[in-house]
């Protein structure tokens, strides 16, 4: 391979092409090489659609298994060696830790993002005391990490897992302004909230089916959308017969996954997530406030960041379904033109704190840095 390439280790193939497929654009204009490692799930294809040359790698997040890891650690070992990229970048927790203990023994410069600490960092065991071991190791050689909230960058630095001089916070993965640009729904259709997301328990799901028990009464022309796949080997997963029945309920409307998620938006009235996850920022709220729609999220590391509370939409309490469904409420009774400013208004929170722009540009600068550094 070119010694002026990258490579991308993530969790699934998917991820990379949704949420980086602009910033490796960039980087193929800029005479890159792009690899990208990681399970395949169909859009691998995508991937190479655009110049990508991509490569399988079995891995399960959420797997605990010792076993399972040395293998996936060996495999990214022999993956790597054989690449031999310039530079490699890490997302999610299994690559930041397992790759960039690869690239120090290999010596290949890697770059780090921190999209979210997840669901091991909500309580203080033995699994969470390992993966602060692990995080020290791995960090120790990081050309950067990138963090997406401060709650998350200050942790870490609390517990001196990484150096503060090769940390920086980026306005989470940032949203392609272009792309997501506001959207107005057709009028006289019925007022529709719209929660789209990985079918998981920490994604709040089950307090907005809750919520939406709690308003129908009162409303019962409303519509809640859900929207999102439901991955079975994923613990984390409310399983299918679960969503099935809230479905079938008539409380709640679930639509399966989309590749198209804007369209969705656009016909939305306002766009909820209740999660207490360990977010890096949504994306979701991010892609929902470029289009001009009011959000509801929780007062939670990363979710809070996405919101100017009662401004651009409304920050609700963790795992509160009543106090979800009281500020869904206040969005029910607005009138469409205070809506309208609402969301006006998170457009320009987006232009201002969250263009995708900036991130591309942080990684391209670091990544030049590195190429330049190098050659000298």
């Amino acid at each position: 391979m070119k010694s002026k390439s990258v490579c991308i280790v993530y969790n699934t193939m998917w991820y990379i092409n949704n949420f980086r497929k602009n910033l490796i654009l960039q980087l193929i204009k800029n005479g890159y090489t792009v690899s990208a490692v990681a399970p395949y799930d169909g859009y691998e294809k995508k991937l190479q659609e655009i110049g990508v040359t991509t490569y399988n790698i079995l891995m399960q997040g959420n797997s605990a298994n010792p076993l399972k890891d040395m293998i996936l650690f060996i495999k990214l070992f022999l993956r790597l060696k054989n690449l031999k990229p310039g530079c490699v970048l890490n997302y999610t927790i299994k690559p930041n830790i397992y790759g960039s203990i690869v690239c120090t023994l290999l010596g290949i410069p890697y770059i780090n993002n921190i999209t979210g600490l997840g669901a091991v960092f909500l309580n203080n065991g033995i699994l969470t005391q390992i993966v602060y071991l692990l995080y020290r190791i791995a960090f120790a050689r990081s050309s950067m990490v990138f963090f997406q909230n401060e709650t998350d960058r200050e942790q870490l630095l609390k517990r001196r897992l990484v150096n503060k001089q090769h940390t920086h916070r980026l306005p989470g993965s940032g949203v392609s302004l272009e792309q997501f640009s506001p959207a107005h729904k057709i009028t006289g259709s019925p007022f529709t909230f719209l929660l789209f997301t990985r079918i998981l328990w920490e994604k709040g799901i089950k307090e907005y089916y809750e919520a939406s028990r709690m308003i129908k009464p009162d409303y019962p022309k409303t519509v809640f959308q859900l929207i999102g796949p439901i991955d079975p080997n994923n613990p984390a997963c409310i399983p299918a017969a679960i969503i099935q029945e809230w479905n079938n309920s008539g409380f709640i409307s679930y639509l399966g996954p989309t590749d198209n998620i804007r369209e969705f938006i656009a016909e939305a009235d306002c766009i909820v997530l209740p999660s207490y996850y360990r977010e890096g920022v949504p994306r979701s709220m991010l892609e929902s406030a470029a289009m001009a729609k009011p959000i509801i999220t929780t007062d939670w590391p990363g979710c809070r960041d996405a919101v100017d509370d009662g401004i651009t939409g409304f920050l609700c309490e963790v795992r509160s379904a009543e106090d979800l469904a009281d500020k869904m409420k206040k969005i029910l009774l607005m009138t469409s033109e205070q809506r309208r400013t609402m969301g006006l208004k998170g457009r320009k929170k987006m232009e201002k704190e969250y263009d995708e722009k900036i991130v591309i540009d942080a990684y391209i600068n670091i990544i030049n840095k590195i190429f330049y550094h190098k050659k000298h």
